[in-house]
């Protein structure tokens, strides 16, 4: 860069002349940087940040803005299903739920029901016990998640018991599928 005052040379990167002593103003600055080796870093730096949005995610608004919509998501979620197991409505069914009994009551017109279930996220397996009238064990699965629980539908005298286990407690509730209604 020339000095606008004593004519000589000096760096680029010069904020004063070191010849007179001489200050650079910030736009002789920026005019000496054009075309150097730096101006180009400093213009891909730019093209990158906006082509890999890094314009948008560095933004402390983007970075507050995500956070509360992951909390608002979680909130939601906890409102609307809250910690315990619970049957979700299906295409393939309709429930009713017993409050004084604590039972809920499945109406369909398949022979096999595909189970929609929630179960909370720290719940390491769902055991679905089928039992009769008498309280005899049918039939007893395990299940890791709740995509592909299918039971059958049969008759008002038999039952089933879903249990979800987590490391802290136990959800435990009482099930009967009637068929033909729906």
């Amino acid at each position: 860069m020339n000095c606008s005052k004593c004519k000589k040379k000096n760096i680029n990167s010069a904020n004063y002349c070191k010849y007179c002593g001489y200050h650079f103003s910030k736009e002789e600055q920026e005019e000496a940087k054009k075309g150097t080796f730096v101006w180009y870093l400093e213009k891909f730096d730019k093209i990158k940040d906006i082509i890999t949005l890094n314009i948008i995610t560095n933004n402390i608004f983007f970075k507050i803005g995500t956070v509360l919509l992951v909390l608002g998501i979680g909130i939601w979620n906890l409102i609307s299903y809250g910690t315990n197991l619970k049957i979700l409505e299906s295409s393939q069914y309709q429930v009713q739920y017993n409050t004084k009994l604590n039972e809920y009551y499945l109406l369909t017109n398949k022979d096999e029901t595909k189970l929609n279930l929630y179960a909370p996220q720290s719940s390491q397996e769902i055991v679905i016990e089928h039992l009769d009238k008498e309280n005899n064990l049918l039939e007893k699965n395990v299940y890791n998640n709740t995509d592909n629980i299918v039971l059958n539908s049969n008759t008002s005298d038999e039952y089933y018991i879903i249990k979800s286990k987590d490391n802290k407690n136990m959800n435990k509730l009482k099930m009967y599928i009637y068929r033909g209604a729906k």
